[in-house]
């Protein structure tokens, strides 16, 4: 591989095989990205012909979600730095110890916040906002959207995993089949299509959460059935393990609190603007 140290220009790689390399593995994971926020978006666009009131409270509901999604990402970050590292030195067993512990940590805190959004849906919505007509629209999308912690957490994480072994494709494919029922089945929920009732903003969360659950199945399906780069198996996950996890955490904080610190700002944001 050759190298170019220009004063003052870093060091810039001139192997055309590293840049593809790199286009085949950053290109799929820029895309899933991409189709990840645009699926909760797609419920707040599809909303949009009902009025302010649903939009509103569409959107302000996914704020609260966007800092689930954060965290994950940031927990899913710090553990593909890890998890690579193990990669690049061919230790899969460290490499399953430290998925295990991340799958433990994203469902506890997924439970957390499916707890809080049944127990608390309206006390959670009068954060972003005080207008109760808004409120009860954000409480009826919660009714249906609080099981997608769970599963899309896990996605998620796993997900990240599969990448930091350069496993991409198949990510990316569950996300754009998840995508793609979204829409689908926000056009039949909220607008009463194919005989189903007219839900409008609850059935645009239940088109969201079914999409989540076919994203989890494919992305479970695949790591724990077909995946032989890791060979990950159901005991690996209910095993105890024996993790490092001063080095776990000294690791996945500082990317979980660098992102909490941007969601929590954008949501500072939502409150105000609302």
């Amino acid at each position: 591989m050759n190298y170019w140290n220009g004063q003052g220009c870093g060091i810039i790689i001139k192997d055309k095989k590293f840049y593809k390399k790199l286009t085949i593995i950053a290109v799929p994971v820029i895309l899933q990205q991409l189709i990840n926020i645009s699926t909760n978006l797609t419920d707040t666009i599809m909303l949009g012909s009902f009025g302010e009131t649903q939009l509103s409270a569409s959107s302000l509901a996914n704020q609260y979600y966007f800092i689930f999604y954060i965290f994950c990402m940031g927990l899913g970050g710090g553990t593909a730095v890890m998890t690579a590292q193990y990669w690049g030195e061919n230790d899969t067993e460290s490499i399953k110890k430290t998925t295990t512990l991340m799958l433990r940590i994203c469902f506890l805190v997924a439970t957390g916040f499916m707890i809080l959004t049944i127990l608390f849906p309206r006390e959670i919505m009068s954060i972003y906002t005080k207008d109760n007509t808004v409120i009860s629209s954000g409480v009826e999308y919660f009714r249906y959207l609080s099981l997608v912690f769970i599963f899309h957490g896990l996605a998620l994480t796993m997900t990240i995993v599969l990448r930091s072994v350069g496993t991409v494709k198949m990510p990316l494919f569950a996300s754009i089949f998840s995508f793609g029922l979204n829409v689908f089945l926000n056009w039949v929920f909220i607008f009463g299509k194919l005989g189903m009732p007219r839900m409008e903003i609850g059935g645009a969360a239940i088109g969201t959460l079914l999409a989540r659950i076919s994203e989890f199945a494919i992305i479970f399906t695949y790591l724990f059935f077909f995946d032989k780069k890791i060979n990950y198996k159901f005991k690996d996950l209910i095993k105890k393990q024996a993790v490092n996890f001063s080095e776990f955490f000294t690791v996945a904080m500082p990317v979980i609190v660098s992102d909490l610190i941007l969601v929590f700002g954008n949501n500072a944001l939502a409150m105000i603007m609302a």
